[in-house]
């Protein structure tokens, strides 16, 4: 069953003076859609989820650059804020109609958060930085296969789910190597084990 599934970060000697520029980090490294290019929304939240953000932007029609988000940031900048930038990235996608050439590449949201070290429901639970990428379906080897014809399409099905999870572990790798990573989670909202999921999908 799909379920939804998360990156979690905590960085070594995170305080607000370096949260920006690891936010930074985070929105260069990750590989945006090369269709819907770009960051797409951006909201920050005072003290707790459950507050109405103090800012909330719109970028549907052309996205905004990591700098202008930094920028926005920085104006409305506090150690108990949250910080959300939305957008897309490509991946390989099934489509319901089915036969060869059924796999595309298509734009799939992602949500990128940056919790300030005194924000009310953040770095305890979710880590310092967080990637919320929407449902764990183009990752999953135990999704339906398509239909009868299943039996020649296995290839290219386990092909395009690998090439996923390539794209993942490499944009976690990258992560690794541009972060002072000090602990780094892949879990699911359901609390299975994720890894495990990618290990059964990459046999």
């Amino acid at each position: 069953m799909a379920d939804l599934f998360y990156l979690s970060l905590w960085l070594k000697d995170y305080d607000d003076s370096q949260m920006l520029d690891r936010y930074r980090i985070l929105l260069e490294t990750f590989p945006f859609s090369t269709l819907w290019p770009r960051i797409r929304g951006f909201r920050i939240y005072p003290l707790s989820w459950s507050e109405h953000p103090v800012l909330e932007e719109d970028f549907s029609e052309e996205g905004a650059e990591p700098g202008y988000i930094l920028w926005l940031a920085s104006e409305f900048f506090h150690g108990d804020y949250a910080y959300e930038a939305s957008g897309f990235w490509d991946l390989w996608k099934f489509q319901k109609n089915g036969g060869p050439g059924a796999w595309k590449q298509a734009p799939t949201p992602v949500t990128l958060l940056c919790f300030g070290p005194e924000f009310e429901e953040g770095t305890a639970e979710r880590g310092h930085l967080a990637i919320d990428f929407g449902l764990d379906t183009p990752f999953r080897a135990d999704q339906t296969l398509p239909d009868a014809e299943s039996r020649i399409m296995a290839r290219e099905y386990r092909e395009r789910l690998q090439e996923n999870i390539r794209k993942l572990l490499g944009f976690v790798h990258e992560l690794d190597k541009r972060l002072p990573v000090q602990r780094k989670v892949l879990w699911t909202e359901s609390g299975e084990n994720f890894a495990a999921t990618i290990r059964q999908s990459l046999q």
